[in-house]
């Protein structure tokens, strides 16, 4: 390919990799995103191009780190999300709607006042929900669940402008995630450390959600966007790109972080989202969204088919096919394949969207299973090398933690993946 993999370069430092200081910034700190990147990247992603005024696209566009950080320097920005939640997220966070203080503290008022009571919920009895004789542990206590549907009938009613619903709606979602009796962990939720004696009620959700509006009032107040609000699509990317209706080599950089090839199931994990916000209404929907999301898991069956080949492949695939035997899914091999198919198609898409010169920037993590380390980073730039980019680079971010199993089965004490910048030119 004609570079090098760089494991100690100039990106190889906290602020290329770490998204807690990010997560602090205004605006970024309204929800936590746990997989997602720090701003540093998208920083030095534009400094590193030649123009003052940049058209950014970010194909995985997850929470908003590129559209929203692209936004406040003063570029437009576009992203494209296949979950509706993370696009909603996104669009409340990257809003360019400024309320007044007096009328949007009067408003939270209100909302206090006729939603003490709280209502009943028709997720009450739903799955994990809420209590029931069946479950010895559940998301919600039932007065969260109740006030959340209670505000939410209250923002409802509302007669104020609609962008303060939704700012509204919002918080009450990530205030009401805040009182859940767990936490995201891993790749799925984990109980909290003696959940049960915490206690969550409708006052302690009121409360967090009271002060996350406020937060939110004094971040649009103080730090407003420096260009037109980003364009956030609700699409497959993989589709989104080929759609004729946006013009050819309209994009300066990509700057995104897809998905690892790590078998996590996003579409789960954001599951309490996703119900309470009303984007999806039963499991039916929740397993249609979950088919159009990156091949990275092995939750669902595919029907779609894998044309990408490569010699540099081969090898990983041989090997994991070897050892179905020890694999926790004998699908892996298959996903591995599927999610590199899926790289290739929106990488080709980017490629033709794309102005002469433009970059992309992407971070990603190689993978470990039954002992076979797969660098997804190196197979990903050879992608990009053979549909016709230039390789600037594959630089490691950091290492990262393994499994215990992976350690054995690896045969060494250090963890042998690595988080990676690649950064291409078309």
């Amino acid at each position: 390919m004609g570079k090098e993999l760089v494991l100690d370069g100039p990106y190889a430092n906290e602020d290329f990799y770490n998204f807690s200081s990010t997560s602090l910034l205004p605006r970024h700190r309204w929800y936590y995103f746990k997989e997602g990147f720090s701003v540093g990247i998208v920083k030095e992603a534009i400094r590193a191009q030649s123009k003052n005024k940049l058209k950014i696209i970010d194909p995985f566009n997850g929470s908003g780190t590129t559209a929203l950080t692209s936004a406040l320097m003063g570029h437009d920005a576009t992203g494209v999300e296949v979950n509706p939640f993370l696009q909603f997220a996104t669009q409340i966070k990257t809003t360019c709607f400024q309320p007044k203080r007096s009328s949007f503290l009067n408003t939270l008022k209100q909302v206090s006042h006729e939603s003490r009571g709280g209502s009943y919920s028709d997720l009450e009895g739903f799955s994990t929900f809420t209590p029931s004789k069946k479950l010895n542990k559940w998301l919600f206590n039932t007065s969260v669940i109740r006030r959340y549907s209670g505000i939410i009938k209250s923002i409802e009613k509302l007669p104020e402008h609609q962008k303060i619903k939704d700012i509204l709606r919002f918080s009450a979602i990530v205030a009401t995630i805040e009182n859940s009796n767990a936490k995201k962990d891993g790749k799925g939720l984990k109980y909290k450390k003696n959940w049960n004696e915490k206690s969550y009620n409708g006052e302690s959700l009121f409360f967090s959600f009271e002060a996350i509006s406020r937060m939110m009032l004094d971040d649009l107040i103080s730090t407003p966007l420096q260009a037109d609000e980003p364009s956030i699509h609700l699409s497959d990317s993989r589709q989104f790109l080929l759609n004729k209706d946006f013009s050819e080599e309209e994009y300066d950089l990509v700057v995104t972080s897809p998905p690892y090839m790590n078998s996590f199931d996003y579409t789960d994990v954001y599951r309490a989202e996703l119900f309470l916000g009303g984007f999806v209404k039963n499991n039916v929907e929740l397993n249609l969204l979950r088919h159009k999301t990156v091949r990275s898991h092995v939750q669902v069956d595919w029907n779609k088919e894998i044309s990408y080949e490569s010699e540099l492949l081969r090898p990983y695939f041989e090997k994991l096919e070897e050892s179905k035997e020890i694999l926790w899914s004998s699908r892996i091999p298959l996903m591995m394949k599927a999610y590199l198919d899926d790289l290739n198609t929106v990488l080709k898409g980017l490629y033709n969207r794309l102005k002469k010169g433009g970059e992309v920037w992407l971070v990603v993590s190689t993978s470990a299973y039954a002992g076979v380390h797969i660098p997804v980073d190196i197979l990903i730039g050879n992608i990009g090398h053979d549909l016709g980019y230039s390789l600037k680079g594959i630089h490691c971010l950091r290492y990262l933690r393994t499994s215990s199993q992976q350690y054995n089965q690896l045969g060494t004490k250090k963890a042998p993946l690595r988080e990676s910048l690649i950064i291409l030119k078309k």
